[in-house]
C-alpha cells in the first residue's frame, strides 16, 4: 500500500499535539532513560542532538546529560551561505541561540565550533514517522538526508550512528524509501530501542 506522506505527517502531528503536557514529559523522560543507559550513548563522545520544535519529543534531558557526562554536544544549524545545507556546531549551556528561518532555535554561527558530520559518533534525529527497517519520514526538507548522504553512498561509512527519537505511536508498518533517503541505525521511543530488526523492550 502506498502511504500518502503528507497525509501521514498531518495525522501524526495531530496525534502529538493532542498529548497532554504530562504525557509528553513522561514519554520524553522514558525515551531519554532508554538512550542514556544504552551502549549507543555510553560508547559515544561526540553526540549531535536537536532542540525540539512544536510537538517533537523534548530532548532537554538528553542534552543536559551529555553535558553532565562531559561529552561533546552538537546542534544542527542552517548554513548562512549554502542553500538548504545543514552543519553541526558544538553547543553548551552558555551558547547564544537564535531563531532560524523555520523559527527553530539554533546556536549563533561560529565556524570555529563546527564539526565534520562524518566525525560525529551519534546523531539523535527528529522525525515524523518511522518503520522497523530504519526508514524515516521527516519534515520534508531533506536536510538530514543531504547532511548524511555519505552514509548511504559508502559501504565503509560506519559513523555516525543515526538514531531517531520518537513517541512509540509514530511507528508505521512500512515507509517507502527514495534513493536519496538515509536509513536510521536505531530508533529510541518511550517504550523501546529498535535496532532495525532487534528491538530492546523495557
Amino acid at each position: 500500500m502506498v502511504v500518502d506522506r503528507q497525509a501521514l505527517r498531518t495525522q501524526i502531528r495531530f496525534q502529538r499535539k493532542c498529548l497532554s503536557a504530562k504525557a509528553r514529559e513522561t514519554a520524553a523522560n522514558r525515551a531519554a532513560t532508554h538512550l542514556i543507559h544504552s551502549d549507543l550513548y555510553q560508547k559515544s563522545e561526540h553526540i549531535a542532538c536537536y532542540l525540539a520544535c512544536g510537538s517533537e519529543m523534548n530532548t532537554q534531558r538528553i542534552i543536559e546529560q551529555i553535558g553532565c557526562d562531559q561529552k561533546c554536544c552538537y546542534l544542527p544549524i542552517l548554513h548562512p551561505a549554502k542553500e538548504n545545507f545543514l552543519v553541526f556546531q558544538q553547543y553548551d549551556s552558555v551558547a547564544s541561540l537564535i531563531l532560524n528561518k523555520y523559527h527553530i532555535l539554533e546556536p549563533a554561527w561560529d565556524g570555529k565550533r563546527q564539526i565534520d558530520a562524518a566525525t560525529l559518533d551519534l546523531v539523535i534525529l527528529p522525525l515524523v514517522a518511522f518503520d522497523r527497517q530504519g526508514n524515516r519520514l521527516g519534515q520534508g526538507g531533506g536536510y538530514y538526508d543531504r547532511a548524511f548522504a555519505f552514509r548511504a553512498n559508502s559501504v565503509n561509512a560506519k559513523k555516525p550512528i543515526l538514531c531517531g527519537l520518537a513517541y512509540a505511536f509514530q511507528e508505521v508498518e512500512r515507509l517507502a524509501s527514495a534513493s536519496w533517503d538515509v536509513r536510521l541505525d536505531a530508533i529510541v521511543t518511550d517504550k523501546e530501542i529498535i535496532r532495525r530488526h532487534a528491538p530492546e523492550k523495557f
